[in-house]
């Protein structure tokens, strides 16, 4: 059972045919002038169920007997400027490094809290080596914070999804200067709303 439900949008977002799509030559960060591109990925028509086992895409054997092929991701060169410009693939590299770890830290920490629970029952101080655990494990928590948070591009320029045809991508552009300009470059394929059907 596919779920449909209708989402709306404070400032209005930007739709716009994914064939005719041309993206202004200014950043949508700051609006400055452009020296580099960012690729911009993402897989189209990805359905919401209610259980993951209902989507008949969930496992190979499904697919392959019933002919479905995963759907072809969507890439768009987008032009920002020298400051903007980042490598997602080194980003994820230090998203993985977090999550491993942040694995050990978790562990060191059930460990020192149940050490905690232990000499608090028996009415014993506890060992020195608990409180730079603990100190650790906020530490790592607050850099976590910083690695998993959107970089400037990322809240500046958002693909929201696409339509039910897979023709049109909605865009959330934060600067209203590069919105306005994306709008002038794509005059007769783009549109402004404030509200999308998902399903």
């Amino acid at each position: 059972m596919v779920i449909s439900r209708k989402e709306f949008f404070k400032e209005p977002i930007v739709r716009v045919n994914t064939k005719r799509i041309r993206f202004p030559r200014m950043c949508p960060v700051c609006g400055s002038t452009v020296t580099k591109t960012v690729r911009v990925s993402t897989i189209p028509g990805k359905t919401r169920w209610l259980r993951p086992y209902w989507d008949p895409m969930y496992g190979p054997r499904a697919r392959r007997r019933l002919g479905i092929s995963l759907p072809q991701a969507q890439t768009f060169i987008v032009p920002v400027c020298e400051k903007h410009h980042y490598g997602d693939e080194s980003e994820w590299r230090y998203r993985v490094v977090c999550l491993i770890v942040n694995g050990i830290i978790i562990s060191a920490l059930f460990m020192a809290l149940v050490t905690m629970g232990s000499n608090f029952w028996l009415g014993r101080a506890n060992p020195f080596w608990v409180y730079p655990v603990l100190t650790v494990f906020v530490v790592a928590m607050v850099l976590s914070y910083l690695t998993f948070r959107s970089n400037p591009f990322e809240s500046a320029f958002r693909i929201v999804g696409f339509d039910a045809a897979l023709q049109h991508i909605w865009l959330q552009l934060k600067n209203h200067e590069y919105r306005d300009a994306f709008l002038n470059e794509n005059p007769m394929s783009s549109e402004l709303v404030s509200w999308i059907i998902r399903h």
